[in-house]
C-alpha cells in the first residue's frame, strides 16, 4: 500500500510540476484559434473564448508572477501553516483546471447566452474577489509597507477579466439577448461549478501534513514579512 501511495504521490508531483505549462499552452492555442476564425465567430464567442484563455494567464499571476496568492488566501483563513493549508498545490490546480476544461468544453458544444453569462458570472467574481482581497491584504500589512491594493491576480482580473466581461455584458444586451430559462440555467450551472471547483476541490484536499505545499517562498508577500 505504501508502494502504492507513494507512486501516487511521484505522479501527482510531476503533474503538478507541468501542469502550469499545459494550460499556458491551451491558451495560447485558445488565442490562435480566435485569430484565425475572427472573420467567422461572432463578438460573443470570441470575448468567452478569449475569458477562457485568461484563465491561465491569471493563475501564472497568482502562481509565479509575482506568485503568492496561496499564502494570502491561507493567511485571511488564519492558518498557522500558511505554505499548505487550507489551499495546497493540489487544491488549487483542481479548481483552476476544471475551470480550463468546463471552458474548452463551452467552446467546443458551441457558445451560447446561456454560457455567457456563467463566463461572466466567474469573471466579475474574480474581479471582486481580488479587489476585496487587496483592501483586506492593505490593511493587514499596512505595518509593513504596503500602500496599494495589489494582490497576485488583480491586475489579470482588472485588465483582463473585467474588461472581457463588459464586453460579453454588451453583447447580452446588443446582439444576443438570453432568455429566462437561459438566465436561470446560467445561475444554476454556475453555482454548481463553482460550488465544484472551490469549496469541495478545498475540502477534498485539505491537510496540514499535504506533501504538495507550495515549497518555493510566498512570491509578493515576502517583501511584507
Amino acid at each position: 500500500m505504501q508502494r502504492r501511495i507513494t507512486g501516487i504521490q511521484k505522479i501527482t508531483k510531476h503533474w503538478l510540476s507541468i501542469w502550469l505549462y499545459v494550460i499556458t499552452l491551451i491558451s495560447g492555442m485558445i488565442i490562435g484559434l480566435v485569430a484565425a476564425n475572427w472573420s467567422d465567430w461572432n463578438l460573443q464567442t470570441k470575448l468567452v473564448a478569449l475569458t477562457v484563455a485568461m484563465l491561465p494567464i491569471h493563475v501564472l499571476e497568482e502562481w509565479r508572477f509575482p506568485g503568492g496568492f496561496h499564502y494570502m488566501y491561507n493567511v485571511f483563513a488564519d492558518s498557522k501553516n500558511p505554505d499548505r493549508y487550507p489551499m495546497n498545490q493540489l487544491s488549487d490546480m483542481w479548481t483552476n483546471w476544471i475551470g480550463v476544461i468546463v471552458g474548452c468544453v463551452i467552446l467546443i458544444i458551441g457558445v451560447n447566452p446561456m454560457t455567457a453569462i456563467m463566463q461572466m458570472m466567474l469573471g466579475f467574481g474574480e474581479v471582486m474577489a481580488r479587489t476585496k482581497s487587496g483592501f483586506k491584504a492593505k490593511k493587514i500589512y499596512a505595518d509593513q509597507g504596503k500602500k496599494t491594493i495589489y494582490n497576485p491576480g488583480l491586475f489579470t482580473s482588472l485588465f483582463g477579466f473585467l474588461t472581457l466581461c463588459l464586453g460579453i455584458l454588451y453583447t447580452l444586451i446588443a446582439e444576443n439577448r438570453p432568455t429566462i430559462l437561459q438566465m436561470i440555467g446560467a445561475i444554476i450551472l454556475g453555482g454548481i461549478l463553482m460550488a465544484v471547483a472551490l469549496p469541495s476541490a478545498e475540502k477534498l484536499c485539505k491537510s496540514k501534513i499535504t506533501p504538495y505545499g507550495y515549497d518555493w517562498g510566498d512570491g509578493y508577500f515576502d517583501r511584507f514579512h
